[in-house]
């Protein structure tokens, strides 16, 4: 078509070209009406502004083309195409036969690789991931090299139905390689990840590291700073300032963790909200629980689930026999995973077993 003509200019080109919210207030009213009729009669090699038929004229056709679009605009979203991204209304990428991402989402949430299962959802981590989402990492974790704020692509997990560990999936980083000896060495490595849903066949695979959900955030974000987020006094995660307001939670400040102290509101769902996580409490008698907890042994109330009413969470200070992955449990702390608790300290103890510590 000549240089500088773009597909959004050219005539008969391009799919989703038409935006008929040509004054961008999100509908199609009297504005854009008199828009259409300034422009009347416009034609040329480049489509006018108001050429809502790409025929490069306007004419009656594209008075009635906006009549029929009179309303909100449908919300457009990132659609992967042939291994490209581009912004398009959900039909239009349907039309194309391309995967969308959702309304509101955008080409910097999404990597378009090339694989069969692109954007299905992983069986992991509730689903809240999908195969080519852009990820940023919130957490810097034990190899080297990895730091807040790094990106990279969702690409498999393994199954919790199949005994996998819950709330974590796998993700392909841009900018790291692992390089450590003993690592790569290692045979149950070798590079590779096995995968129960998602995309295997991907490259770079010494790039590839397992992360806990709750330590991503979805798309391209800027980190300057990370804390810990208290969310409706019922779980805490990593955060940044941002994303913890977005997400209505109480943000603890730059550099703090998710240790029990964090969140300090009460345990409704258990004990008849007797507890709140971080009491320091100890057992008032024996309790037997893989190894037989002694009396006066001291912790912190970490927990509760609804399921279980007539217990509590605790994380003991010395004692070593238990093991629950606290990431499961929906009320009271809900583990930050990349603090790395030590779960074999973790054991769910009847509510009348414990007293507050020092009575």
């Amino acid at each position: 078509m000549g240089d500088g003509i773009t597909c959004d200019e050219a005539c008969d080109c391009g799919l989703d070209w038409a935006w008929q919210d040509m004054d961008g207030d999100g509908d199609v009213g009297f504005e854009d009406f008199l828009m259409l009729i300034e422009r009347w009669g416009d034609n040329g090699p480049r489509a006018p502004l108001a050429d809502l038929n790409r025929d490069c004229r306007v004419d009656i056709r594209d008075l009635l083309i906006l009549f029929r679009s009179f309303g909100p605009m449908p919300e457009r979203g990132a659609c992967c195409l042939d291994g490209l991204c581009s912004m398009r209304t959900e039909a239009a990428c349907a039309r194309a036969g391309g995967v969308w991402w959702g309304g509101g989402s955008d080409c910097r949430d999404v990597a378009c690789v090339d694989a069969d299962v692109l954007g299905d959802a992983l069986c992991n981590c509730n689903g809240v991931f999908r195969v080519g989402d852009r990820v940023t990492m919130l957490r810097r974790v034990a190899a080297p090299g990895f730091v807040p704020g790094m990106l990279g692509t969702v690409v498999c997990a393994d199954d919790i139905a199949d005994g996998a560990w819950p709330g974590v999936v796998t993700v392909l980083l841009d900018e790291w390689v692992e390089q450590r000896p003993e690592v790569r060495a290692d045979p149950t490595r070798a590079g590779t990840w096995l995968c129960d849903c998602g995309w295997e066949p991907f490259l770079e695979r010494w790039s590839t590291t397992r992360v806990h959900c709750q330590d991503l955030l979805h798309g391209e974000q800027g980190v300057d700073a990370v804390g810990a987020c208290c969310l409706e006094g019922v779980s805490c995660r990593a955060s940044t300032p941002q994303s913890c307001a977005a997400w209505g939670g109480a943000y603890a400040g730059d550099g703090t963790t998710c240790q029990m102290l964090a969140c300090t509101t009460p345990i409704e769902c258990a004990c008849n909200g007797t507890w709140s996580i971080g009491d320091q409490v100890r057992l008032n008698r024996n309790v037997n629980w893989a190894g037989h907890l002694r009396t006066n042994i001291t912790g912190i109330v970490f927990g509760g689930d609804a399921e279980r009413p007539e217990e509590v969470l605790v994380y003991f200070d010395t004692w070593r026999g238990g093991q629950v992955r606290p990431i499961e449990h929906g009320c009271g702390f809900v583990d930050d995973a990349s603090d790395r608790l030590d779960y074999v300290r973790l054991a769910w103890i009847p509510c009348d077993a414990l007293d507050v510590r020092g009575q």
